[in-house]
């Protein structure tokens, strides 16, 4: 959907025409804010902001955020800004350290650079990865040689 910030975001799905209910919004993860932006003299398009809904206020009704990443327009770089709630989560349910977690995440980015420099665009292809990869996550790094 189209809108520029959180607020904006949760206003129009609480709004007709979509008119979701409120404790309906709680069951988003993640709020990806993106926008046109300039960078290096280039216009490009970047995601400004990944933030987290986290839960509903009881008192006030507000919905809470956490905000997790922000671009930084200087090193055209994201930044992490705060700590995850879902990884944070993830990891109480996987019994992770926060080494095994970074890893995943370090495997998590590698398989999808190899996407991105491969050109692999198809869905069915990127799918079938992403599949294979929840079974079996050795295995496809092993067969796209991001590890021996």
């Amino acid at each position: 959907m189209h809108a520029d910030s959180v607020a904006s975001a949760i206003h129009r799905l609480e709004n007709p025409p979509i008119s979701v209910p409120r404790t309906m919004i709680q069951a988003l993860n993640i709020i990806c804010i993106q926008s046109q932006t300039y960078t290096k003299n280039k216009r490009v398009r970047r995601n400004m902001k990944l933030v987290e809904i986290t839960d509903i206020d009881p008192q006030t009704r507000n919905i809470r955020t956490n905000d997790i990443f922000s671009w930084d327009s200087m090193t055209d770089e994201f930044q992490l800004v705060g700590e995850s709630k879902a990884l944070n989560d993830i990891m109480t349910i996987r019994a992770w350290t926060p080494q095994d977690l970074k890893d995943e995440l370090r495997h998590r980015h590698k398989v999808l650079d190899f996407l991105a420099r491969n050109n692999i665009t198809d869905y069915y292809a990127i799918s079938t990865i992403i599949f294979e990869y929840s079974i079996n996550p050795q295995k496809v790094l092993k067969k796209l040689k991001i590890i021996e």
